[in-house]
């Protein structure tokens, strides 16, 4: 383990012996148990980019957490200090280390996940972290009122699969393998809009079409200069 890494689990080790305090008399205090950050990537910076070290790291964090969220929830709203659907929960800077960044599971909120992730960037090391590693049971209960991530997950394949699908077929075609609850009818609908509407715009360039006669230009204008560049 290297200087900077030990200084950060030094830290971790500090507030468990916290935890761990006995009151006057003693009677001791709830200890509660902390699990350990398991070491899942480490790199020493010497000949290597910071584009090679960000590409390692976003790797081991694809790993860590593609087996057990699709790829489609992942992409459903994606901000730019995502690691691969990992959420940034905090940053900040340790003894002897450049800054350590957690992240907290894209799916923490619904099901209550405990898995995160750390980035600890040192002076000539990089190491990457995992505490509360995923299972097949980390996701497995859903405290959302509404559409679960199950139901999310496999309308966003329908409606990506064939978009001229209404939502009425979307949902019966869905429940042969989710079953969706007929309260949530709205829900399905609102989703069916909104990941139809992607997905068009994917196949249009990104070109949004609102009825407008200035989007129609904008689409003729992307399509002409596309075949001028095959040309």
């Amino acid at each position: 383990m290297d200087e900077q890494h030990s200084a950060v689990a030094a830290e971790d080790e500090n507030e468990a012996a916290e935890d761990s305090e006995e009151l006057e008399g003693g009677q001791k205090i709830y200890v509660r148990r902390k699990a350990e950050w398991l070491q899942v990537g480490h790199w020493n910076k010497e000949g290597l980019s910071v584009e090679d070290i960000d590409a390692r790291i976003l790797e081991v964090a694809t790993e860590q957490l593609k087996p057990y969220i699709p790829d489609n929830l992942v992409d459903r709203h994606p901000l730019n200090t995502d690691l691969h659907g990992w959420k940034r929960k905090e940053v900040y800077c340790a003894h002897k280390v450049d800054n350590v960044t957690t992240y907290r599971c894209l799916l923490a909120h619904r099901t209550n996940c405990e898995s995160m992730l750390r980035v600890i960037r040192g002076l000539q090391t990089v190491v990457v972290e995992v505490k509360h590693p995923h299972n097949a049971d980390s996701h497995s209960v859903d405290s959302s009122k509404k559409l679960k991530h199950g139901h999310i997950s496999a309308i966003m394949a329908t409606v990506k699969a064939d978009p001229s699908l209404s939502s009425t077929a979307i949902r019966r075609q869905v429940a042969t393998s989710v079953e969706v609850p007929f309260e949530m009818t709205r829900n399905v609908q609102h989703l069916v809009r909104q990941q139809r509407k992607t997905v068009i715009a994917s196949e249009l360039q990104g070109i949004e079409l609102d009825g407008s006669f200035g989007s129609f230009v904008a689409l003729k204008e992307s399509m002409w200069f596309q075949s001028a560049i095959q040309r």
